[in-house]
């Protein structure tokens, strides 16, 4: 007996499948009309056939799609249905389900025969596989930076970690059935090998399709022209994906790669890491980039999330087979997720790969704090029950054409980065462009050395790079009496808290792409340094500043020009009694913390002015001071390294710390990083 388990909550807009084999449908607490048109449902044993559209106690009810006699069922749970049955099933919105029935009526359902089906077969929904054999394993390390788009030749000594293979869909397949698969899918993964790099692999369904689906008889979507991040023209055009066609030709194609792939040798399949589900719009979460100029083709966000789920359901079969032949994750777009595509995750799902694209366009990032809160929230809940998490984001080719980014992209890449750490991510995709003519080769290491290490236990280090961020939601921090009403779109508000803030370097270079969402953001023509919902403290990995607004002053745009470092950073303020900087490691970065464990720490300052600063640390005879350091007045930024042998981490230094920074007198020091590593 096999159970098909749809793992949806909600209706599915008007399509169909169909049942021609045996099998059980379970269906959980959602509405589906049963087609009976065919016309007869039979039951296996015990006499009489049931006419269309009729069951024992139930009257029928018309279907607005084909105004065939049906059957609406609501919240059943299973039907066993005989081997000679044919059905057609509609799912509908609920304003088509006629008659709804509760749940218990449906027990007479499991008497309709004896005999249980064995599997179904879908023509333009598939449902949810049975889970592999065993859960797919990640590489020990291959989180990073790996390459996207543009091109140029990348420096043999910019450590990326690998390059993504992503398909339009004309490379695979050119004419319908004919597979260019050895060209542009064995010969990448030959590559990878030979330079010891990974890759994550994609297929772009649209807008790249092929003219030979459309002359299939696929409907072809019209959108309006459209103005894409890179200010670049597009007339796209895309696929009428609920069209049974349309789906028959792409799964046909999905199971040919995957096939494909399975038959390769295993040093080859090792070398991808996941496979990222385009389902619409490129590998983003929507349909369409544009509203359809055919109405009929419009799809709710409703009704492709459902589709959404369903094509997860198909490549997990094709691509993560019992058999053991191939076993790669599936990453899908978390952005436009809602709670229950974040369940099905849960429900179905070992290895949950998540596209986090708002947390790698940049490091000014309209609701960053509450997008944070989600992610954590759903990572804590999979994590608990024992799932493995990755996530990957790009930065795109707008890089050099918003003047955020454009105008210093060392500075731009250096802190977008370090947010994405914050944020955990794991792949971070910087264009090839950027790597091959931009001197960010520390930006690349820094993102490696962190990347996948988002629990402090077996983490090589530890950092925290200082900053405060100004948040124009926050009206405890910026009253709405003194800076105006706290709404979005209040650029005034924004233009008034970067003045309040001038004075330590803030500015606020285009105040209207600060207000809006993140793709709004990206479109900046200048840097800004106030923004909605950003995080308001430092970006930061396993090293936390303990009372950053108590002990510390943010400052922005400092140091010499152009400086990575200089964008943000935190200085003491002796005159308001700011005289030290405390820090404190995360429980479980050592198993024994009141034991001695030794590392290295790097400390990046600003040498401006006359005085200096002294670094303390917890060591198991008390307090130590590790290290001196007086200013020269060079206006450079400088880094101390400090190797610690006799250092205890249980936080016993005053207020709860590890480690202090502390003002020797003199000029207030700026402080941009705190920086732990073991030995």
């Amino acid at each position: 007996m096999v159970t098909v388990d749809l793992g949806l909550n909600r209706k599915w807009t008007k399509t169909t499948l169909t049942i021609r084999d045996a099998g059980v449908f379970d269906m959980d607490k959602f509405g589906v009309i049963l087609d009976f048109s065919n016309p007869t449902w039979d039951r296996t044993s015990g006499g009489a056939s049931l006419a269309a559209g009729t069951l024992p106690g139930v009257g029928p009810a018309k279907s607005p799609a084909t105004h065939a006699e049906c059957l609406s069922l609501r919240g059943l749970r299973t039907i066993t249905i005989s081997p000679e049955a044919r059905a057609l099933a509609r799912f509908a919105r609920p304003a088509r389900v006629r008659l709804p029935i509760p749940h218990p009526r449906f027990l007479f359902l499991m008497n309709l025969h004896r005999t249980l089906l064995a599997a179904l077969s879908l023509s333009t929904l598939v449902f949810v596989p049975a889970a592999p054999a065993s859960a797919p394993q990640l590489p020990p390390q291959p989180w990073g930076v790996y390459t996207w788009g543009g091109k140029g030749d990348i420096p043999v000594d910019m450590p990326i970690r690998g390059m993504p293979i992503t398909w339009r869909w004309h490379e695979l397949e050119p004419a319908r059935g004919n597979f260019n698969f050895e060209e542009a899918v064995r010969r990448p993964l030959e590559r990878m090998k030979a330079r010891g790099h990974y890759t994550h692999i994609m297929f772009h369904v649209a807008p790249v399709t092929p003219d030979w689906v459309y002359s299939a008889g696929v409907p072809k979507v019209i959108v309006p022209e459209r103005i894409t991040p890179a200010r670049k023209v597009q007339k796209p055009t895309y696929p009428y994906y609920f069209d049974p066609l349309f789906q028959d030709i792409l799964h046909h194609t999905v199971t040919a790669l995957a096939n494909y792939l399975a038959a390769l040798p295993a040093d080859l399949k090792d070398r991808i890491l996941f496979i990222q589900i385009a389902e619409g719009a490129t590998g983003d979460g929507q349909p369409y980039k544009g509203v359809p100029v055919d109405p009929k083709y419009r799809i709710s966000e409703e009704a492709w999330n459902d589709y959404r789920r369903a094509t997860w359901a198909y490549y997990q079969s094709a691509f993560q087979r019992a058999d053991g032949s191939l076993k790669i994750p599936l990453l899908v777009n978390g952005d436009a997720n809602t709670p229950v595509e974040n369940q099905w995750l849960l429900d179905h799902v070992q290895a949950i790969g998540v596209k986090q694209g708002m947390f790698s366009h940049g490091y000014l990032v309209s609701d960053t704090v509450e997008r944070l809160a989600r992610w954590e929230k759903f990572r804590g809940e999979a994590l608990a029950q024992g799932r493995t998490m990755f996530t990957r984001g790009e930065q795109d080719e707008e890089w050099r054409v918003c003047g955020w980014s454009s105008q210093n992209p060392p500075r731009a890449f250096y802190w977008s980065g370090l947010l994405a750490l914050h944020c955990k991510l794991d792949v971070w995709n910087i264009p090839a462009d950027a790597l091959a003519t931009e001197p960010i080769g520390e930006t690349v290491r820094t993102f490696n050395r962190y990347a996948g290490w988002n629990e402090p236990a077996g983490s090589p280090g530890a950092f925290c790079a200082l900053r405060r961020g100004l948040d124009a939601s926050d009206t405890t921090a910026f009253p709405e009496d003194k800076f105006g009403k706290a709404t979005k779109s209040n650029v005034d508000r924004y233009l008034a808290i970067a003045k309040a803030h001038a004075s330590f370097g803030a500015r606020q270079g285009d105040p209207q792409k600060a207000t809006g969402g993140g793709m709004l953001n990206r479109q900046a023509d200048d840097q800004n340094d106030v923004g909605w919902g950003i995080l308001p403290g430092n970006f930061e990995r396993h090293l936390t500043q303990l009372r950053p607004e108590e002990t510390s002053v943010g400052v922005w745009n400092t140091g010499p020009a152009k400086h990575p470092y200089g964008l943000f950073a935190r200085r003491f303020d002796q005159a308001s009694g700011r005289k030290a900087m405390h820090f404190r490691l995360a429980d479980g970065f050592f198993a024994q913390p009141a034991s001695v464990h030794a590392v290295k720490l790097r400390i990046v300052y600003l040498d401006t002015g006359q005085g200096g600063w002294e670094l303390a640390y917890a060591a198991a005879k008390g307090e130590q001071v590790a290290t001196h350091v007086s200013l020269t007045g060079s206006g450079e930024w400088r880094e101390v390294n400090v190797n610690l042998t006799d250092a205890v981490w249980d936080h016993r230094l005053a207020g709860g710390g590890d480690l202090a920074l502390r003002s020797t007198g003199g000029t207030d020091t700026t402080f941009h990083l705190i920086e732990l590593a073991r030995p």
